[in-house]
């Protein structure tokens, strides 16, 4: 945790509160044998390259392309997988609560869209707060990660897609939600402006 996260001006007042929701999501809770999810989970980790072996052996890849990444830190209880992001994505959420004086629990029943959803830290945690969910992500590998723990903790409000935010035209996407978030996207994209209207 930032050593200055603790400071009451820069408003992390719901920490606490998120680091419980994402505590629901321990091996206890599962639905699934624990043995088997965390085979599968290392399954995941182990997983180095993408795209078609063939294709792989002609193309250099960047190393964040090779390897499959986990997002957050995540403590299942009985072990724990440390992330890229570590428990950033439970401060960012925090700090946009306190900041914008949102309610977390005006989230309960909203149909929420996490643009970015890696391997589903902030997508959790929206669900735990009663949202239904739909994350995305453009590598393919990270809803695929995700609707595995969905499956594997029994959710029935969230959902994610293999999409690019530029994609969002369907019907399904719309004028189809309440609220979206995108966590660590928007220096990645080619075109920001393009990328904020789409979402808008």
């Amino acid at each position: 945790m930032p050593s200055h996260a603790t400071t009451p001006e820069l408003g992390f007042t719901t920490v606490p509160r998120l680091q419980n929701l994402i505590g629901y999501f321990q091996t206890q809770n599962l639905c699934v044998d624990r043995t088997l999810f965390r085979e599968r989970l290392e399954a995941y980790l182990a997983n180095q390259v993408e795209v078609p072996e063939h294709i792989a052996e002609q193309i250099s890849l960047r190393p964040s392309t090779q390897s499959f990444i986990w997002g957050h830190d995540h403590d299942f209880g009985s072990f724990r997988l440390s992330g890229l992001m570590g428990t950033r994505h439970i401060w960012m959420l925090s700090r946009f609560f306190d900041h914008f004086g949102v309610s977390a629990d005006g989230l309960r029943g909203q149909r929420v869209l996490d643009v970015g959803c890696w391997t589903g830290g902030v997508s959790l945690i929206l669900e735990r707060l009663g949202a239904i969910v739909t994350g995305i992500d453009e590598v393919g590998k990270y809803p695929h990660a995700l609707n595995f723990l969905r499956d594997a903790f029994g959710l029935r409000s969230l959902a994610a897609l293999h999409r690019s935010l530029y994609d969002l035209t369907g019907p399904e996407f719309v004028e189809s939600f309440d609220t979206v978030f995108c966590l660590g996207v928007i220096y990645h994209v080619s075109d920001p402006v393009i990328a904020l209207r789409r979402l808008f």
